[in-house]
């Protein structure tokens, strides 16, 4: 027996410059260190945090100004391989900036000529990379087409204000040809609220879509090449699976998870992860029947967690969060879930948790 408890990779120090949020799906890692970006706040700047996992230490960041425009100053980070991609919404444009992981240092930037947009979450097919937008006044959805080898539009694919008037609000997933682009229409028709529009890429059109009244408009959805997976958050919280194919619902399923959460697939196992009173837990989920086979809860004593991002290093998962119970300043940490056994052990207890996960025993 044992207990489950967190390692911190890293945790912001208190001083203003590491004040900030931890953006929804900031957590990434290019499959040896981990990448955090943090939005302003009261004031401070944005970075990007570069951290090794091994030595819970900060490497090193990449800063922006704070904008000031009332709204998201950075909405979206990403790994193509070669360089990261920040979406950031302030100075003369808003735009994609593409930095060397290497250096931390800014390499080249694409701008929004336009600028009525909120650039968001950024995905990418492996040539092209894909920008989900929203527009700040009710004027839609938009999904840009970048070529990072000369950060040029190339193309967009744009919703309506009428149909997608709140825009993108979740992260955006390329699989097989498509982005799957959650987006919100919840001012003009509260009864249909939330979507998920497949887009192709080769054409930039729309292509099939989903829609329902009970997801919720943060869009946390993962894929495992065939079927997206998402939670509502209106009871009875279904966890919902939709066949990418056909854009239709396979299995709709109340759970046990009430409050808004993230989903990961690691190992081939789907797992959510969501935010508790003074805690988090992590669910593992059976794709075939969607039903929670178990329960892991963190306890975080005296802190209010908000789950912001998750992601994998290998089998390890590696959960973001901020502590917003110290409003108005705000703490951010990068933590490893282990579970702790009661008995001493000479395993390394990251590997005990996936050896149980897997296996079912917990």
């Amino acid at each position: 027996m044992g207990h489950w408890a967190e390692t911190v990779i890293w945790t912001a120090s208190g001083a203003p410059a590491d004040e900030g949020e931890l953006v929804n799906f900031g957590l990434i890692n290019d499959g040896t260190y981990l990448y955090a970006l943090i939005d302003s706040f009261m004031g401070t700047n944005p970075f990007l945090l570069k951290i090794d996992p091994v030595t819970h230490l900060e490497v090193s960041r990449f800063t922006l100004l704070s904008t000031g425009i009332g709204g998201p100053s950075v909405g979206g980070v990403y790994f193509d391989g070669t360089y990261l991609y920040v979406t950031y919404n302030g100075g003369a444009h808003h735009s994609l900036i593409q930095i060397n992981p290497a250096t931390m240092l800014e390499v080249t930037r694409w701008n929004d000529a336009i600028d009525i947009s909120i650039l968001g979450t950024i995905t990418g097919d492996g040539t092209f990379i894909y920008v989900g937008a929203s527009g700040p006044f009710g004027d839609g959805a938009s999904l840009y087409k970048v070529d990072p080898t000369t950060m040029t539009h190339v193309s967009h694919w744009y919703g309506g204000a009428y149909l997608d008037n709140r825009g993108v609000q979740g992260n955006i997933i390329y699989s097989n040809g498509y982005v799957f682009t959650p987006t919100d229409m919840v001012h003009f028709f509260p009864n249909l609220t939330d979507w998920i529009r497949r887009i192709d890429v080769t054409t930039m059109t729309e292509f099939g879509f989903w829609g329902s009244a009970n997801w919720g408009d943060r869009g946390a959805m993962v894929s495992d090449g065939t079927d997206l997976y998402f939670k509502g958050v209106v009871a009875p919280f279904p966890i919902t699976k939709v066949d990418q194919d056909f854009m239709t619902t396979v299995l709709d399923s109340p759970s046990i998870i009430g409050s808004s959460c993230f989903p990961i697939i690691i190992s081939g196992q789907l797992y959510f992860i969501a935010t508790g009173a003074n805690s988090y837990s992590i669910y593992s989920v059976d794709e075939t029947t969607l039903a929670v086979t178990a329960t892991e809860t963190i306890l975080l004593p005296g802190i209010t967690p908000s789950i912001s991002g998750v992601t994998n290093l290998g089998p390890t998962l590696i959960v973001g969060w901020t502590d917003t119970s110290g409003f108005p300043t705000s703490k951010t940490t990068i933590a490893e879930p282990v579970f702790v056994p009661s008995i001493p052990s000479s395993f390394n207890s990251g590997n005990i948790q996936h050896k149980l996960i897997s296996e079912g025993l917990i």
